[in-house]
């Protein structure tokens, strides 16, 4: 589950630089922006289009389903050492 949780990491990561250059090119006028950063900035849809506002919304849904899923990974995780720390307890005191 280790890696299951690294890649939900980095499909947040991800999730976040989207929403991030979505909400900045929706926000700011992108062709003020010194080359390096509008090159960056301008992979994103124009904001005032459809497909702009379905990648932002998008972005944040995909956002907080990795996070939910990442949290839930997380928990069995701890579950799943508690029962081995438990089945060793039990092993030992017999």
């Amino acid at each position: 589950m280790k890696v299951g949780r690294i890649v939900l990491l980095v499909v947040v990561i991800l999730a976040w630089v989207v929403a991030a250059g979505g909400l900045i090119s929706g926000i700011f006028d992108v062709s003020a922006f010194p080359e390096g950063l509008r090159n960056i900035l301008e992979l994103w849809p124009d904001p005032g289009t459809m497909l702009g506002t379905v990648v932002r919304f998008g972005a944040v849904a995909v956002l907080i389903a990795a996070i939910v899923a990442y949290r839930v990974l997380g928990n069995a995780d701890k579950r799943r050492e508690q029962d081995q720390i438990e089945s060793v307890r039990v092993t030992h005191v017999d």
